[in-house]
């Protein structure tokens, strides 16, 4: 079995040298076998060691967001945007869901499987870098616990994928208005606009 295997190997890594990033290539471990509880921990564990480590602040996020907990998901989401580098080679993160399908349903469990195509683009001022697709399913277990409906258990199952390079420096050309991750983006400005139109 993939995941016991891998996290015996992570904890001797670990015990030998306690790294942030080892504890974020647990989590997502974790994250493909559907393990939310070792996910969180995990993430919660590399924040502890880099505090300012955003990459773990907007995992950790996306993970409370899933059990429903808005105020730690906003405090995380603020942490990761605060502390992410300017430099940084993730130009998008971009996810779209589907349809969803919920059955199985008794009085305190429930199934559902939700389509999502998620797209990632890296650039790189001196090489190539890749437009990131893939084809996804999250199929949840929902728990009813205190009258809410909370995921108990998650897997992410992969249906296809496509990688498309991105030339290096390419322009993106005068489409609109371009998101970007550097404090200029629209969202940063709109309120100040003088036409929104």
């Amino acid at each position: 079995d993939f995941g016991p295997a891998a996290f015996a190997c992570y904890d001797i890594a670990l015990r030998a040298t306690p790294d942030h990033r080892l504890h974020y290539e647990v989590a997502v471990v974790a994250y493909q076998i559907g393990d939310t509880v070792r996910l969180q921990k995990q993430l919660r564990a590399a924040i502890r060691l880099a505090p300012t480590y955003s990459d773990g602040h907007f995992e950790l996020a996306n993970a409370l967001q899933t059990d429903g907990r808005a105020a730690e998901t906003e405090h995380h989401l603020r942490e990761a945007a605060r502390f992410a580098q300017p430099g940084s080679d993730v130009a998008m993160i971009y996810n779209n869901l589907g349809n969803v399908l919920v059955d199985e349903i008794d009085e305190d469990c429930a199934r559902a499987e939700t389509y999502a195509v998620a797209y990632h683009r890296r650039e790189f001022p001196d090489k190539d870098g890749k437009d990131d697709i893939f084809g996804i399913r999250y199929v949840d277990r929902f728990e009813k616990r205190n009258a809410q409906w909370l995921i108990a258990h998650r897997v992410v199952a992969t249906e296809w994928r496509r990688v498309d390079v991105v030339p290096s420096g390419g322009p993106r050309g005068a489409v609109g208005v371009w998101g970007s991750r550097d404090g200029n983006d629209v969202i940063d400005w709109i309120m100040e606009a003088n036409d929104a139109s």
